[in-house]
């Protein structure tokens, strides 16, 4: 059983407001050996007759108000839950069945991206492999030095197939090895993308969050992680989702453990160095340019973080 199905917020229409019912019958019956709470034992609970009990919890009717209140207070709903079933009530009494938007939380694509056809591929084919099979959550671990362009690859990617994930795309910065963000403060982060207000408990978030992900087609980049440990109560617990992780590490934790994909991330080619240079600068070299641009290609390793750095000072300053 999922200790935290049910979830209010959520409800958008009767069908919704039936749905969430359905779970809190169902997280009431955690440890009875039922499914779920039986309409018979409610109907001795809320004292209703059992045709119009089913009328409300199926969605074919809406309960008043008050009714509602003593059946999620029979089904267990703590005194901060039952405020939100009762703001529900109100948002399905005034009509409002208007989807909930999917949260996109996804930064800009960085300006000028060039080359990384064959790492670009490699994530499309994990997107693929996770749409046709159930073996498990599909993780894409790209790791490689600073400045290689690891975030640029994974949002270029994450953008270009967002139509791919439509219940929302989710970005966190675990901000490295020099300063770590927490997995506890990483899971109130995207709790809160997700409009969800974070326990204190951090085993709490960390199943809160699973579950508000559960089912759904979303995708998750965690961005600069330090080590597999930050990365792993972060991951969700559905095959639907997909998670893109970028590393200096290599996470080999998260290969062998988790089953991650690595895609190794090394310097541009010489052309696409130079080609990056020049969509920075404005306009390709010419002929004559060319060997100076391929000289400073090289001097900054073609590393695609030191290539932008430069192309600010000659664009500044000039070459």
């Amino acid at each position: 059983m999922r200790p935290f199905g049910p979830n209010p917020r959520r409800v958008r229409g009767l069908p919704g407001l039936a749905r969430e019912l359905d779970l809190l019958r169902a997280r009431a019956a955690v440890g009875t050996m039922k499914a779920k709470v039986s309409l018979e034992d409610l109907v001795q609970s809320v004292r209703l007759p059992r045709s119009t009990l089913y009328s409300y919890l199926t969605g074919k009717t809406l309960a008043p108000s008050d009714v509602l209140d003593r059946i999620v207070v029979a089904l267990g709903a703590e005194p901060e839950e039952q405020r939100e079933w009762s703001e529900a009530w109100f948002r399905v009494h005034a009509g409002d069945d208007q989807p909930v938007r999917a949260p996109f939380t996804l930064p800009p694509v960085v300006r000028g991206f060039t080359g990384r056809v064959a790492e670009l591929t490699a994530l499309d084919r994990l997107l693929a492999s996770a749409v046709r099979s159930d073996a498990g959550l599909g993780i894409a671990a790209v790791c490689g030095p600073a400045g290689v362009g690891k975030t640029a690859l994974g949002l270029r990617w994450a953008h270009r197939v967002r139509d791919r994930f439509p219940d929302g795309c989710l970005y966190v910065d675990l901000r490295g090895r020099s300063r770590p963000l927490a997995p506890s403060r990483a899971l109130g982060v995207l709790l809160g993308c997700v409009g969800e207000e974070a326990p204190s408990d951090v085993a709490v978030r960390s199943a809160r969050y699973r579950d508000r992900l559960d089912g759904r087609r979303m995708l998750v980049l965690l961005d600069d992680a330090a080590c597999a440990d930050q990365v792993r109560p972060l991951l969700p617990g559905s095959s639907t989702c997909v998670v893109v992780v970028t590393s200096r590490d290599d996470l080999a934790g998260l290969v062998t453990r988790d089953g991650a994909g690595r895609i190794g991330l090394g310097p541009l080619p010489t052309p696409d160095a130079v080609a990056l240079l020049g969509s920075l600068l404005g306009a390709q070299p010419s002929p004559a340019d060319r060997t100076a641009a391929v000289e400073l290609a090289e001097r900054c390793g073609r590393l695609p973080g030191a290539l932008r750095e430069a192309a600010e000072v000659v664009s500044t300053h000039g070459a």
